[in-house]
């Protein structure tokens, strides 16, 4: 029967975890609560979600270089439809905004140059 003789290295500095410390032999694990996830350093907790106010940057069409604010809380892997001819009024059609591990991502591929808007 193998044993081990461990201290509880969350009982000092949490570990140097930012949320959660689970004690294991010889060591710990950090965890992150919930809407967020474990950054590269295995310390460090990311939002997961997100958050109203994020920016995305990308390139409408061929060249126009366009940007978008999240207006809303977007849960990770949530998407919504978005009119094209908000982002730049010579576009018509939807994009999709989504969100993906804490980034916006802006699908423009349903976008198009110079076309009316139209329900499908």
């Amino acid at each position: 029967l193998k044993t081990c003789s461990d201290n509880d290295e969350c009982e000092i500095n949490n570990g140097g975890c930012q949320h959660e410390c689970n004690n294991i032999c010889g060591g710990c694990i950090c965890s992150c609560r919930k809407g967020f996830l474990l950054d590269k350093d295995q310390h460090s907790c990311k939002a997961n979600d997100c958050f109203e106010g994020t920016i995305s940057n990308f390139t409408l069409g061929s060249n126009i270089d366009a940007s978008y604010r999240l207006d809303r809380m977007l849960v990770d892997g949530g998407s919504f439809s978005h009119s094209c001819a908000s982002l730049d009024k010579g576009f018509g059609c939807n994009a999709e905004v989504r969100c993906q591990n804490g980034q916006v991502h802006v699908d423009v591929a349903q976008c198009c140059a110079h076309c009316h808007l139209s329900s499908w």
